[in-house]
Order: structure tokens, then C-alpha cells, then sequence
């Protein structure tokens, strides 16, 4: 598919290009990590994500990430929002700590939203920051055997956090006000130098993100494309 551009909600097609079945509106990263140039991610305004080191896909087409400050962090250009979807198909694994997915961890946690693996489980979670300085969690979801369709949706104070490959679903609302910061996200770990996660292997068959909170219609669109577009043995 090579490069992918997106400005101004605007398609850019190349001859081997980026023609998608579902509603771009909002999209600011995608990438397909099997498919796709991992050295030009396709991000917003015509930026190219920033690579971290020398960063490769495993022979199933998965992006393998082994935490922070190693040479296979992924850092995009997109900031914080209330209103955000973010998507990863991720394979299961188990962690002795806590594994970052996708994360806007930087600084510190006051300030930081991730999508997360638990320590010594194989489910997800989503971390929220107030500003009331407190902080959210959503229960945890159980990760199948094999590829996984995440999606989080941040509308306001709610989240909502979807296993689209098992049909489960939870959410919370705080009582605050979401705490938003400037920071890039970071895919498949984290930029904040003090994470524990820096051995566990995470491999990640693609990931986007919207600045607007998808429909279950917009799912079920960029579900079918992604079944079409990642290599013939992820399933999910």
C-alpha cells in the first residue's frame, strides 16, 4: 500500500495507494503494520509518524514492540482529544508487568491516556486522567487466543472499551473533566522513560486513530476493511 496521506479529511490515492470502505472523517494515523512502509506511517497533515530506532515486522506481518526506549517505539503525531477513537489489532500476550498498547505516557500518569495489558494477565484495560488529579480505570476485557479487534472510544468524561473479536464491552464515566494534555501517543509502548515494560514482547497487526467518536456502523466499516487488508493468517 506504501505511503498513505490524509489532509484535510481528503484522500490522497497513489497508484498502489489508500482507498478505504469506511468514513475517513477524523482519521489521523493508520497504519497496517504487515501491509504497510513501517518507516512512513500515514499520520496527520501530511506528517510522517516519527520511528524510534530500527523497527520490524515478525513473519506473520505483526509490528514487535518490547517496551520503552528500545529500538522498536513507534511515536505518531497526534495529540490528546476529548472526543477520540483510537483501534489496534494485537495478538495476545501475557506480561510479568504492566505492557503498554498505545499510549499518549510521556511525563507522568497525571497527564497520560493508555491502553493497557495488566501484570501477569492476558486482558486490556484503558487508563484515564482527571483534572481533579484523579485517575479512571475500565474493568478489564479478556484477550482471545490469537489477533484481537481493540477499540476505545473517548466521548467527554465516558469511555468505552470494545473487544470487537469477542462482542464484549465495557465502559465508566468519571464525574470529572478529562485531562488533556499536547503530548504525541506512542504505539506499542511508551515515550515516559520510567515504564517498567522494557522486555515483553507486543505484536500489533495495525493501528488507527480518530479525533471523533465512531459509530458501531463506522466499526463494523473499518472492521470489514481490515479483514480484507491484513495478511491471510491474522484473523480477526
Amino acid at each position: 500500500m506504501g505511503i498513505q496521506i490524509i489532509s484535510n479529511n481528503t484522500v490522497f490515492n497513489q497508484s498502489n495507494g489508500f482507498s478505504p470502505s469506511f468514513d475517513t472523517t477524523g482519521l489521523v494515523y493508520c497504519n497496517i503494520y504487515g501491509v504497510n512502509d513501517i518507516a512512513q506511517n500515514w499520520a496527520e497533515n501530511q506528517k510522517n509518524a516519527t520511528k524510534i530506532g530500527s523497527i520490524a515486522n515478525d513473519s506473520d506481518g505483526y509490528l514487535v514492540s518490547k517496551g520503552a526506549m528500545t529500538a522498536t517505539l513507534l511515536t505518531d503525531t497526534i495529540d490528546d482529544s476529548y472526543d477520540l477513537t483510537e483501534i489496534i489489532v494485537l495478538k495476545k500476550f501475557t506480561s510479568t508487568t504492566i505492557s503498554m498498547i498505545l499510549s499518549s505516557w510521556i511525563e507522568t500518569s497525571a497527564s497520560s491516556r493508555a491502553l493497557e495489558v495488566p501484570a501477569n494477565t492476558s486482558e486490556i484495560r484503558v487508563f484515564t486522567p482527571y483534572i481533579d488529579e484523579k485517575f479512571a480505570y475500565t474493568n478489564t476485557l479478556h484477550l482471545q487466543d490469537g489477533a484481537n479487534l481493540i477499540v476505545i472510544r473517548h466521548s467527554q468524561a465516558k469511555v468505552t472499551l470494545t473487544n470487537l473479536s469477542t462482542n464484549e464491552s465495557v465502559s465508566f464515566t468519571h464525574t470529572g473533566t478529562p485531562k488533556l494534555n499536547s503530548k504525541s501517543f506512542s504505539i506499542g509502548s511508551s515515550a515516559y522513560g520510567g515504564e517498567t515494560d522494557k522486555t515483553t514482547e507486543k505484536k500489533i497487526a495495525a493501528a488507527m486513530i480518530f479525533k471523533r467518536v465512531l459509530s458501531d456502523s463506522d466499526l463494523t466499516d473499518v472492521k470489514s476493511y481490515l479483514v480484507d487488508c491484513l495478511p491471510s493468517n491474522i484473523k480477526i
